[in-house]
């Protein structure tokens, strides 16, 4: 095993940095083959089948080929869950997390949640976990990441009401009234592809993050309008945001009726969620 381990780490380490590598094999090796990094150190890993190993050098060829580990294995962390991912839905990513966890903190029990553009269904699973009684409704325009986000909520047996609709047209949009409405929309303008990893370009939904440059925030006024329409008095209306455009995105909230704005900062020191309170 430690032959295989250092073969594969040396592979991949001709595609990425030699931690990375490591990174990427652990994860291959504990979500795939359920073989941990102390056993493998102390070489008392059980031999793996010749299936086993054909299975791992395919995935291994993949993530030469620069596909995320994420979709490699068919799982991604999110907090305290293991999650179903594949290329029809983004890989949930730290910042979503900490959206999701402040949102929690923000709920009582009892609370009616909508997420939109749910994508995987990591906040609106992770919300109906942590909020005692959550009444949770959650939307995406995509069948395909509809169909990977109910399959987590029956990985982790919550009751959520999932529904098709496109952000964009109001008439497709559930019409009741919520605690709560979040959301981690597409806010990647185009121009800013060039700054973007590859395997996030060529593999990861560009649906579900780009948006035009000539219209930055226009998921975010569509968000806005429904939410003042859905939520009650004293509502929140919590979403995450692009870096470049906070305080845009703050005035588009505002002009909505939206008020007492909060914006907290990611891990990096950037700008990237806000929470407003309907009147």
């Amino acid at each position: 095993m430690n032959n295989l381990y250092s073969e594969a780490v040396r592979r991949l380490s001709t595609v990425c940095s030699q931690g990375e590598a490591r990174a990427m094999v652990r994860i291959l090796l504990e979500d795939t083959f359920g073989v941990g990094m102390n056993d493998v150190y102390a070489d008392k890993v059980r031999q793996f089948s010749a299936d086993e190993l054909c299975e791992f050098r395919t995935m291994l060829q993949r993530l030469e080929n620069g596909e995320p580990v994420q979709y490699v294995t068919g799982k991604a962390q999110f907090g305290e869950l293991m999650l179903r991912v594949n290329p029809g839905v983004l890989i949930p990513r730290p910042e979503t997390l900490e959206l999701a966890q402040w949102a929690a903190a923000e709920c009582k029990a009892g609370a009616r949640i909508l997420d939109m553009g749910t994508g995987s269904g990591c906040m609106a699973v992770f919300l109906a976990m942590n909020v005692e009684n959550a009444r949770v409704t959650a939307i995406d325009i995509s069948e395909s990441a509809l169909e990977t986000a109910k399959s987590n909520a029956t990985l982790y047996k919550t009751d959520i009401n999932f529904r098709r609709a496109d952000m964009l047209k109001p008439e497709t949009l559930p019409h009741e009234k919520y605690d709560l409405v979040i959301s981690n929309p597409p806010y990647v303008c185009d121009s800013e592809k060039v700054e973007m990893e590859r395997n996030v370009l060529e593999h990861e939904p560009a649906t579900a993050l780009f948006v035009d440059d000539e219209q930055p925030l226009v998921f975010y006024e569509a968000i806005a309008r429904h939410a003042a329409a859905s939520l009650v008095p004293g509502g929140r209306l919590m979403v995450e945001i692009n870096r470049r455009f906070p305080e845009e995105t703050a005035q588009v909230l505002r002009r909505n009726g939206f008020v007492e704005t909060e914006m907290r900062k990611d891990t990096e020191g950037n700008p990237r969620m806000i929470k407003v309170i309907r009147k």
